[in-house]
């Protein structure tokens, strides 16, 4: 499936970021704006502005096959770990652990 991302480059491109969100989310926004502050490089795919048959695999992708329900937005990490849902306080120590250097 191949999935139309929008890529953002900011200072620091390692681990690699993929942000799912949805277009109309305010929680999705915050967690954009925190990613853009860091000065992070990621990509961004709009979950709710794709085709059907590709939004149910996205959703499988992120939700099924991680064992949980979707909860926006979703931050996975070098396509290995998913962060669900934005929090502040887990997403900012999230990214400190990851990446010290872009930590503030």
């Amino acid at each position: 499936m191949s999935l139309n991302y929008t890529e953002v480059n900011g200072k620091y491109s390692q681990p690699r970021l993929t942000l799912y969100s949805l277009s109309y989310c305010e929680s999705c926004k915050t967690a954009k704006e925190l990613l853009d502050k860091r000065e992070l490089s990621y990509r961004i795919l709009l979950v709710d502005t794709l085709p059907r048959k590709q939004i149910i695999e996205v959703k499988r992708r992120i939700g099924q096959e991680n064992g949980r329900s979707v909860l926006y937005p979703v931050l996975q990490i070098d396509e290995e770990e998913c962060v669900y849902g934005f929090n502040a306080v887990v997403w900012s120590r999230k990214l400190d652990a990851l990446i010290p250097a872009a930590a503030g």
